[in-house]
């Protein structure tokens, strides 16, 4: 359960008494970074209201091989980590993503065009797995000889038949 405690620079500053942190929020009711002490949430918001024309910067996150466009809303440097915003149209949620380990992109004419084409060969194997799905409907009831109950049966009567 968050407590609004004061503003700074523009942010809200919030104690969260579950998590035990203080946290920042933007205008929009974004928590923007989190601090153990409201000193350092005050540091941390200068900094911030010192950047925050920079804010929000399109970018694409490069995930499960395909480029999906959305928004970086704000940095913490002390953990390298950014607040990413998911395109509505995409999931419509926003989450922390490390600028280490995450594949963040600026969302550039040649980006954007690199995007566009791994979406369309995304289609395309999503097209031949709705047909490789639809021969294999249209092909399994013509298979023969099955090994199933009558088969170990017919197998059985032979042997003891020996």
């Amino acid at each position: 359960m968050s407590t609004k405690i004061g503003n700074t620079k523009g942010f809200d500053i919030f104690y969260d008494s579950i998590l035990q942190r203080f946290e920042l929020w933007d205008p929009l009711g974004n928590v923007v970074t989190t601090a153990d002490t409201q000193k350092e949430a005050e540091k941390k918001a200068a900094v911030l209201a010192k950047t925050a024309g920079s804010f929000p910067i399109k970018a694409f996150l490069l995930y499960a091989g395909l480029l999906h466009p959305g928004r970086i809303t704000s940095f913490d440097a002390e953990d390298e980590k950014v607040w990413f915003v998911w395109d509505k149209a995409t999931y419509g949620h926003r989450e922390r993503r490390s600028i280490t380990y995450d594949h963040l992109y600026l969302m550039t004419d040649h980006n954007t065009e690199v995007a566009n084409k791994l979406a369309a060969r995304a289609t395309q194997v999503e097209d031949l797995r709705t047909e490789i799905a639809k021969e294999t409907k249209l092909l399994t009831p013509t298979l023969t000889d099955p090994v199933d109950m009558n088969y170990f049966s017919k197998l059985l009567s032979k042997q003891s038949q020996k």
